[in-house]
């Protein structure tokens, strides 16, 4: 059964030495290995909520606890890389839609963590 030694944060850098062992503790790993710990991220608006069907404008997820691994921006099923970063603001440029339709927004991180925990939408308008 593997066990885990006890352990807390110093220094509020929170992160953890990881250890494991699997034989009840007679024998440890050693490779030293550091976990950090991070607050979720927040959606908490966008700077813009509609775009015509062609896309290519640019708005911003707005929230708290940004962190420079977010991958995407997700506007319903399509991904689009960030623009610029930072730890209250993601900014993405609109992309193409086929048809009107309102979408939901989330953002995902580099282990395909998805970031959903608003319910922000995004709605798409044929302009004609």
């Amino acid at each position: 059964m593997p066990s885990v030694k006890s352990w807390e944060f110093k220094n509020n850098d929170r992160q953890v030495r990881i250890s494991l062992s699997l034989n009840d503790g007679a024998d440890w790993t050693t490779d030293n290995i550091i976990f950090q710990f991070y607050d979720e991220p927040l959606l908490t608006r966008l700077t813009r909520n509609t775009a015509n069907l062609k896309g290519n404008v640019s708005m911003s997820i707005v929230g708290i606890n940004f962190r420079n691994d977010i991958t995407n921006c997700i506007f319903g099923d399509k991904l689009v890389v960030p623009e610029a970063i930072n730890t209250t603001h993601v900014e993405c440029i609109v992309p193409p839609s086929e048809s009107n339709k309102k979408v939901q927004m989330m953002l995902m991180i580099a282990d395909n963590y998805i970031v959903d925990n608003a319910i922000l939408y995004f709605s798409f308008e044929d302009s004609t």
